[in-house]
């Protein structure tokens, strides 16, 4: 089945609320790609590989969580220029949803992330410019730190860092996907028993060992790709559209 770029785009942004917070991506549709749609890519990072990977797979257009655009765009050089020319050249659309995909409340990474661990009576947690991009709450049943470090390394194919904390059962939990190490802090304000995020944070290393709470890094590339895999389901639910997801991994922490 195929759907024209103006409707999936207008999908994806009423799906998404991609307006509905502040972010430095230009959330939305970035480059122009075929007038229809019938198979979409989903990646995290909006790369070479990732653009010759959704080629590969015969899609129209990608949906990225890092986009091309952040802030001003000071001229189309270097790498910009080529990754632009290249999505051009292959008619292949390209289509960014970055905080809004950390947020939303069923398909967003945190929720996703939520999911994996049993986590209920959630709440916003974390701001940024005043909206909320992760989730707190209680885990259902209480996990050992080894439990919950063997659930993130088996769901999301990752090798967590952890910081372990005095307490072997964990209740309470904070959750950012990516780079939410300064949200760290926050989970300390709240006393919550553990934080998991997604990029390692020198910053929070004494604080974290010295007041006793467990903190994880399961890896930024690792947890924002559970909202990817989750809105391409929802496409193919919704839209009957075929979907496949092409992972690049960026092993930096």
């Amino acid at each position: 089945m195929a759907v024209t770029l103006r409707e999936l785009t207008g999908f994806l942004d009423r799906e998404l609320d991609i307006g509905g917070i502040e972010d430095k991506s230009k959330n939305g549709l970035q480059v122009e790609g075929p007038a229809e749609v019938g198979r979409v890519a989903l990646a995290v990072d909006a790369c070479q590989a990732a653009f010759e990977g959704a080629k590969a797979a015969g899609a129209d257009l990608l949906i990225v969580h890092h986009g091309l655009f952040w802030g001003d765009v000071e001229g189309l050089r270097n790498v910009l220029f080529q990754r632009i020319r290249f999505l051009v050249e292959n008619r292949l659309g390209l289509y960014a949803a970055h905080l809004p995909l950390d947020r939303h409340v069923t398909l967003g990474h945190n929720a996703r992330l939520c999911d994996m661990l049993g986590v209920t009576d959630r709440t916003g947690f974390a701001k940024v410019r005043g909206k909320h991009v992760g989730y707190r709450g209680r885990l259902d049943p209480p996990l050992s730190v080894d439990r919950l470090v063997e659930v993130l390394r088996d769901r999301l194919n990752a090798e967590p860092k952890v910081l372990r904390g005095t307490r072997d059962t964990l209740e309470t939990v904070g959750i950012v996907s990516g780079g939410g190490g300064y949200d760290f802090w926050e989970a300390l304000d709240l006393d919550l028993d553990c934080y998991i995020t997604g990029e390692t944070c020198y910053s929070v290393f004494h604080d974290a060992v010295e007041s006793g709470k467990t903190v994880v890094f399961a890896g930024h590339y690792e947890t924002e790709t559970p909202g990817l895999l989750a809105l391409g389901g929802h496409l193919e639910e919704k839209l009957g559209l075929a979907t496949v997801f092409v992972d690049v991994p960026a092993p930096a922490y």
